[in-house]
């Protein structure tokens, strides 16, 4: 198995969607707030571009994985992930 920001990301979105009842997101759904370290912390950002519905916010600590940091990046700027990932892989 590869480890990939892909997979965890849809790794994440599967959880949520499978184990988590509460959060339904949407109008009147709860959402979660995803906590993250590291390589966590664009997890996590990934997670809130592809499925906005799911996340209220993102508490993150130290994300900056590589040579590109965080706060450098728009991420919003971005209209796929798949943007993201060609820039900067």
């Amino acid at each position: 198995m590869e480890a990939t920001l892909s997979r965890w990301t849809n790794d994440t979105i599967t959880f949520l969607n499978e184990h988590m009842p509460d959060v339904k997101g949407g109008i009147g759904g709860a959402k979660a707030v995803l906590v993250g370290s590291g390589v966590g912390v664009w997890v996590a950002v990934l997670v809130a571009m592809k499925r906005p519905d799911l996340v209220r916010g993102i508490v993150g600590i130290g994300g900056d994985p590589g040579r590109y940091s965080l706060v450098e990046i728009n991420f919003w700027s971005f209209s796929t992930c798949s943007q993201i990932f060609h820039k900067f892989n």
